[in-house]
């Protein structure tokens, strides 16, 4: 009588000796259907949606990415992309080196684990941390309580670098898979151990709020609780000025009947990113004119000591570096880095294009002031969008808008309660 690999699994369980474990070996050889594109779409989807991953189903189904077939080519392609071992590697002696880690507490693994998005996916040993999320859910289980010390006890011991050397090829290995990119390269993605990425993740949030020191405030991404967020709520006014600023430029070119476009398409960038803008005819040295609007903060840290020493420092340093980030158009276009400072200040390419266009427009209307018309334009939209950056900064309340003025009408005079 046959059985049915349920109730195969379910004898085994239930035998606590394991020289009673049942093994079956099926004679007949299966065959593996060969599954079309749309199959494996689906069977990928329905993975994430069974995981609970909702955001990784929408990927999968937005995504054009496609695995580079197991080849020669790919795997030397993958080879020319790392680094060969080194024979005789420089390591510091073991002896030199002191662990500063202490003991880890079964809360940290269990924060550390319930950090793992929905549906993350396992190394090459094969344990995924949805494993461990299901085993350690039961936080009053004995079971849960018991796997979890184990755990710290596992994680103190990696963390503190006494993992033997035997050990290490297996444990910190990872899979490697090749994606095709659009320009038919090849991009490689690494998944390690999941036991090994815990481990990372709890030496990551140890030293996160040190390194918050040490890198604020030029970073906030990292190290900061809501920095980069509180970045973003606090930049409100500048997209609007961005956008103001170029208006201003791509009205002054119409002005002067040089015909143009905001944000391009079509031109020469591997990351896709375009300039913002571009004239359709040539604008000097027979080469169309792009540019790029910035406007940098003046007393920025990064900024302040040589602002503090040089009039126009740092429009003059996000000019160097605007024009390194488009050096691809260089040759077939005329590039000009449009910088600003948030004080006023020009930078030196920027002040030329504004005086060249401003006599341009000066010799079509004949209207000597058109140059000083241009530059009031573009200071008054610098100084709105600092306006807009410093209300941006307070809290929302609503302020002046809670007065009201009541007239006494025998004493003639107003009330504001």
């Amino acid at each position: 009588m046959k059985k049915s690999l349920t109730s195969i699994v379910k004898e085994n369980v239930s035998r606590p000796a394991m020289n009673e474990v049942t093994v079956t070996r099926h004679s007949k050889k299966v065959r593996n259907k060969k599954m079309d594109g749309d199959s494996l779409l689906k069977r990928r989807v329905e993975q994430k949606l069974k995981d609970c991953d909702v955001s990784g189903a929408v990927r999968i189904l937005s995504s054009d990415d496609v695995i580079v077939p197991p080849t020669l080519e790919t795997l030397e392609a993958l080879r020319s992309k790392h680094p060969a071992e080194q024979d005789n590697p420089s390591f510091p002696p073991k002896a030199s080196l002191v662990p500063m880690v202490g003991q880890v507490s079964a809360e940290e693994v269990l924060q550390a684990v319930t950090s793992f998005p929905n549906g993350s996916a396992g190394g090459p040993d094969g344990l995924r941390p949805q494993h461990l999320k299901d085993c350690l859910r039961g936080s009053r289980d004995p079971a849960s309580t018991e796997l979890a010390e184990a755990l710290a006890c596992l994680m103190t011991l990696m963390l503190e670098g006494k993992v033997p050397d035997e050990i290490c090829p297996v444990l910190y290995e990872a899979s490697l898979t090749a994606l095709l990119k659009k320009d038919a390269g090849i991009r490689p993605i690494a998944v390690g151990n999941t036991l090994r990425r815990l481990a990372g993740k709890m030496m990551s949030k140890r030293i996160m709020e040190a390194m918050g020191v040490l890198v604020r405030p030029q970073q906030l991404g990292y190290g900061t609780k809501g920095g980069a967020e509180a970045v973003v709520k606090n930049s409100a006014g500048r997209h609007s000025r961005h956008d103001a600023l170029n208006d201003i430029i791509h009205r002054a070119l119409t002005s002067c009947q040089v015909h143009n476009i905001r944000e391009p398409n079509g031109l020469p960038r591997d990351d896709g990113r375009r300039p913002d803008g571009l004239t359709l005819m040539p604008w000097c040295q027979g080469k169309a004119l792009a540019w790029d609007v910035t406007v940098v903060d003046t007393l920025a840290q990064t900024y302040l000591q040589g602002s503090t020493e040089r009039v126009g420092f740092a429009a003059n340093q996000a000019e160097e570096k605007k024009r390194s980030k488009y050096v691809e158009l260089e040759g077939r276009y005329l590039f000009c880095a449009v910088e600003f400072e948030t004080f006023g200040v020009f930078g030196n390419e920027a002040r030329d294009l504004i005086q060249k266009i401003g006599k341009k427009i000066m010799d079509r209307t004949g209207e000597p002031r058109s140059l000083s018309f241009l530059k009031q334009k573009i200071s008054i939209e610098i100084q709105r969008g600092n306006a807009a950056c410093v209300f941006g900064t307070f809290a929302q309340s609503r302020g002046l808008e809670e007065i009201y003025n009541i007239l006494d009408a025998k004493k003639n005079r107003l009330l504001s309660v």
